[in-house]
């Protein structure tokens, strides 16, 4: 598939926004009728200055705009992105590109923004049309934040620009993306594992970067041109989310975190994406300094002396009462002594099991038992009572307590291991 475009854009209403928006091909050169196409059937979006070196064409009025591209007989929509991902910031009258969309720099410095993919495979010479509009003024029709497709861009507050496609005999192919809750963990999607909507996921190609989001039923649907993609979904803040199932037309990927997609000519390709995440088994530090402390009893505390448990100092540390016991637990650095620190983590595991937590409950990552876990630790303090950070054998130590962690939030409560959560947790996109 080759593009073939018609014309640059035209000045939006004074009363709106003012300049110029074109479109380039894959290395931001305008595309000028009769003579180019756009490589690969690539079809980017810029905005302000067109002609190097004076760069003296008209300014795009800064601010925030979406695009959208329509079929210019039908007007149907044929943008598969969210509008939220169709939505681009213009300073010093071009495009900025803050989330890295893949496209290029134009010679007058406009960042170009990809405009496919798009619904379905065109017809041959089919004439589509790219619109861009104020976010103002598409909410001035639609309302903050809410999406009422094409009517929200009204034809004299936007600024148009035409493209014709040429179809030879390769046509678009499509990639279904589906992403849901791994509930178990087991990398397969079950009977009753539900579906997240919202997740925000990216296609990547050597000059295409694109990010869409799940719908409610979980899916992103994708027409792209044949060929093979890397695939992956974007960070999140949250710590205790981990990827656990690629699975492409229902095979295990290549690669868990970005596999490799096929695109076929006129094919679709399924891909579920699956991912789990874990909270605090127990209670934490703080419940046990403060409203679990009266719970301690004397059974407690003589349960907590046979234990290896040591000090700052590396010397062995036997409670003898409540009070002393809360002492040690804020007595010295968090890594003066990592086996100190692993002491803590083991007495809070323990206390935790004594008060109802079922030492046969796993822990994720590390797929290991509470009870596992404990053992390790009080074999590694026996080893070695002095451990400091840094020392050659400390990275045993720092992996222990990071799924030790998982029981009680000790050291800290920013804790990614823990027990499976029956419910997907929190998420915060990073691009």
């Amino acid at each position: 598939m080759s593009v073939l475009l018609l014309g640059l854009g035209q000045a939006l209403a004074s009363d709106c926004a003012t300049g110029t928006v074109y479109t380039t091909s894959v290395q931001g050169w305008p595309i000028k009728v009769g003579n180019t196409r756009a490589q690969n059937g690539a079809l980017y979006l810029a905005a302000g200055p067109i002609q190097a070196p004076e760069c003296n064409s008209k300014l795009l009025k800064d601010g925030s705009y979406y695009f959208q591209v329509t079929d210019s007989h039908t007007k149907a929509l044929v943008s598969t992105q969210t509008l939220g991902n169709r939505r681009f910031e213009v300073h010093n009258g071009r495009i900025l590109d803050p989330r890295s969309y893949g496209g290029a720099a134009t010679a007058c410095g406009s960042a170009t923004l990809p405009l496919l993919p798009h619904t379905h495979e065109p017809t041959s010479n089919q004439l589509l049309k790219v619109s861009v509009t104020r976010v103002q003024d598409y909410e001035k029709v639609c309302g903050r934040n809410r999406d009422c497709g094409t009517r929200g861009f009204v034809p004299s507050r936007s600024v148009t620009v035409n493209a014709q496609l040429r179809v030879d005999k390769i046509g678009v192919g499509a990639v279904e993306i589906f992403r849901f809750y791994d509930a178990n963990a087991n990398g397969e999607y079950d009977v009753g594992e539900v579906e997240m909507p919202h997740w925000y996921v990216r296609m990547n190609a050597p000059h295409m970067h694109s990010t869409g989001r799940t719908g409610l039923d979980g899916t992103a649907i994708y027409r792209l041109l044949p060929g093979t993609y890397g695939f992956n979904v974007t960070g999140q803040k949250e710590g205790n989310w981990y990827e656990s199932a690629a699975l492409v037309n229902g095979k295990q990927a290549n690669d868990l975190l970005s596999p490799d997609i096929p695109i076929r000519s006129a094919k679709t390709t399924l891909v579920a994406t699956g991912a789990y995440c874990t909270v605090p088994a127990g209670r934490g530090i703080d419940y046990w300094l403060d409203d679990g402390a009266a719970l301690i009893d004397s059974s407690d505390i003589a349960s907590l002396r046979s234990l290896p448990l040591v000090s700052s100092n590396g010397l062995r540390f036997k409670p003898v009462n409540t009070e002393q016991l809360l002492q040690w637990f804020t007595d010295g650095g968090t890594w003066d002594n990592l086996s100190h620190t692993l002491s803590r983590s083991l007495a809070l595991a323990a206390l935790n099991v004594r008060h109802g937590l079922d030492p046969k409950t796993v822990i994720y990552p590390a797929r290991k038992t509470v009870g596992t876990l404990m053992a390790e630790a009080k074999s590694l303090i026996v080893s070695d009572p002095l451990v400091p950070y840094g020392s050659s054998n400390s990275n045993a130590y720092m992996e222990q307590l990071g799924w030790l962690a998982g029981v009680s939030g000790e050291p800290d409560d920013d804790v990614s291991a823990g027990r499976l959560s029956a419910k997907p947790c929190g998420y915060t996109a990073v691009y």
